[in-house]
């Protein structure tokens, strides 16, 4: 689902064991500065995001890399668990849209 921005996306995630949904951060493909600039703002509202959400995400800037994410973890499983995907698609589905709707509106507002 695009964020409005190139190279900020919101994406589904899922593992053999596990899903989730995260804002992928990687709009500066040079150094990275602007990818962490766009996460740090978001991370200043991080209590508001996640009271409107109710629930802790997990926000991981990675120094290390150009990139950044900021991801709620689903609960229900992964590809391993056949007989609930309709459950944990659901939960996905349900996941980004409530995820979309705390984030989208300030990330629209951050100018970089």
């Amino acid at each position: 689902m695009g964020a409005g921005k190139t190279g900020v996306s919101f994406n589904y995630y899922i593992l053999m064991d596990r899903a989730r949904i995260e804002l992928y951060i990687y709009y500066d493909h040079d150094t990275g500065e602007k990818n962490k600039e766009i996460f740090d703002e978001l991370y200043k509202q991080k209590n508001s995001i996640e009271n409107e959400l109710g629930e802790q995400l997990y926000w991981e800037r990675l120094d290390d890399k150009r990139s950044s994410r900021i991801y709620k973890k689903c609960t229900q499983g992964g590809l391993l668990n056949k007989e609930i995907w309709p459950q944990i698609q659901d939960e996905m589905i349900e996941g980004l849209i409530r995820f979309h709707k705390a984030i989208k509106p300030r990330l629209d507002k951050i100018k970089v």
